[in-house]
């Protein structure tokens, strides 16, 4: 059986942050094949072994560079790419106006509607915020507006996500609280250093659960500023009171099963 054809992509990052190891942040791509589509509907505990998979069959790195090891983002960007590739760049989903409460059905086109942040274009940007010789590059140095400390973050890979998930689980089961059980230890994953001294993942956790809201916000800003990545922000209109819903990109089943081509 003849291999199936691969085509060259660019993640967002451009490679920038990987040591010339993926040079200008090319890779390769191929459709998915029936046996990873059944891979990814597949139920069970273990989703992100099997996206793991997915990815590393589908998706060429060069220099053997490891899948874990690529931004988030970079991988997020994989996965559109997947999509497109296979199924086209439309997707369809359903979604409630949170303006009139009614069921909605909108379409996107992935390449034309969902914004490429890359290195370059966030240049342009910090550039007119004065910062003439910006370059993408790790830690970023943020000042805590209300904790007064400075502290050096750098961007989550593709090795935090399976750690925060894992961490999920286990405090998803031994908790009854109510909120998102990895808020603060992604927090914890990207910090560096903590007034230009590495500190333990432990003193991390208990670092970031005695800042404020400020602070997390603050931390958040500047790595979304300059993080390359998709902006998966989608703007639909609905067709029954006309409004305009700002909104993440919904990832339901229809994104690798559509029911129409």
């Amino acid at each position: 059986m003849a291999e199936l054809g691969f085509t060259k992509a660019n993640l967002p990052s451009r490679g920038a942050l990987y040591e010339g190891k993926v040079p200008d942040g090319e890779v390769e791509v191929r459709k998915l094949t029936a046996n990873e589509e059944a891979l990814l509907l597949s139920s069970g505990s273990q989703g992100m072994d099997r996206m793991e998979t997915v990815l590393q069959r589908c998706v060429r790195l060069p220099n053997e560079f490891p899948h874990d090891e690529l931004l988030m983002t970079d991988r997020m960007a994989s996965l559109l790419a997947l999509r497109t590739i296979t199924f086209g760049p439309h997707y369809s989903f359903d979604y409630r106006c949170r303006f009139c409460s009614q069921m909605q059905k909108a379409e996107i086109d992935i390449l034309e509607d969902l914004e490429e942040q890359t290195p370059d274009s966030i240049a342009v940007k910090m550039l007119d915020k004065g910062h003439e010789d910006w370059q993408l590059h790790e830690p970023l140095t943020i000042t805590l507006p209300d904790k007064g400390m400075i502290i050096d973050v750098r961007f989550l890979r593709g090795k935090d996500e399976q750690k925060i998930v894992k961490r999920s689980k286990r405090v998803a089961m031994q908790s009854v609280d109510v909120g998102d059980p990895s808020y603060l230890y992604r927090f914890a994953l990207q910090i560096v250093r903590v007034e230009g001294e590495e500190v333990d993942l432990g003193k991390k956790e208990l670092f970031v659960r005695e800042l404020t809201a400020k602070d997390t916000a603050a931390i958040r800003i500047a790595v979304d500023e300059v993080e390359p990545g998709i902006d998966l922000t989608v703007y639909p209109e609905c067709r029954n009171c006309g409004a305009v819903n700002e909104m993440m990109l919904p990832f339901t089943v229809e994104f690798f099963r559509p029911s129409r081509l």
